[in-house]
């Protein structure tokens, strides 16, 4: 059966020792490059999380923070922006944000924090209700 699978002269423990770790690495390497659901639009569980407010910055922009996502433990950051008295202008912005730094985290942080992440989500109707993944630099406005 091994010996079907490896090439000539690894068989017994020696290849399917071999056999193992290859099947390892490449477990691993799928694992590493699949994304958790919370971060690929379209967002099917959009809703199923509480978003808790965190209130307005000093720009009064609405910040809110999500509920733990179940796939990958982690929370969503999200910073809205909507200036009603122009068309299409509503905008919002989400990174992920570990708990760790949810601790003493104010609405006033939330554009800075945004903004200094290697990547993020973008959507709303300044995008044409689209979503889309940006890589930084990240600027919020």
């Amino acid at each position: 059966m091994i010996g079907d699978i490896l090439p000539t002269g690894f068989s017994g423990w020696i290849g399917h020792m071999l056999l193992s770790r290859i099947f390892q690495f490449f477990h691993r390497r799928q694992k590493q490059s699949r994304r958790c659901s919370c971060e690929t639009p379209p967002f099917t569980y959009y809703g199923a999380y509480a978003q808790n407010e965190l209130g307005e910055d000093s720009s009064q922009n609405e910040i809110s923070i999500s509920d733990r996502c179940d796939g990958c433990g982690l929370h969503w950051l999200v910073y809205y922006i909507d200036q009603p008295h122009h068309t299409n202008s509503g905008r919002w912005w989400r990174v992920k944000i570990a708990a760790k730094d949810l601790d003493g985290f104010s609405a006033d942080m939330a554009k800075s924090y945004i903004e200094d992440q290697e990547w993020c989500l973008v959507g709303g109707s300044y995008y044409d209700q689209g979503t889309q993944r940006i890589e930084g630099p990240i600027r919020v406005g």
